[in-house]
């Protein structure tokens, strides 16, 4: 049986690895989701977020939750993630 200790540590360690995989997204694509370049959508950062869900959600809806989409998850919980910072910055305007 798996104790609180035991989770605790799986859960540091699923955080660490999506937080290296947004860091390094976020280099690669330059800031892109806070800071669109908008050369053909026009969405704000929240919308463009929000989109983005929607699509790896109708993948994971589609698939199901596999080896297949472990990917998709991981992007998911990203983009949850970058959506609580563009809340938190429109906030703070």
């Amino acid at each position: 049986m798996n104790n609180i200790t035991e989770i605790n540590k799986a859960i540091e360690l699923e955080c660490d690895k999506i937080k290296e995989m947004l860091i390094q997204k976020n280099i690669d694509y330059n800031n892109s989701l806070q800071n669109p370049i908008q050369i053909f959508s026009k969405l704000a950062p929240i919308e463009g977020i929000l989109s983005r869900l929607d699509d790896k959600l109708n993948r994971i809806k589609k698939k199901g939750v596999n080896d297949k989409t472990e990917d998709t998850i991981s992007d998911t919980i990203g983009y949850l993630i970058h959506l609580k910072i563009s809340i938190s910055l429109r906030a703070n305007v």
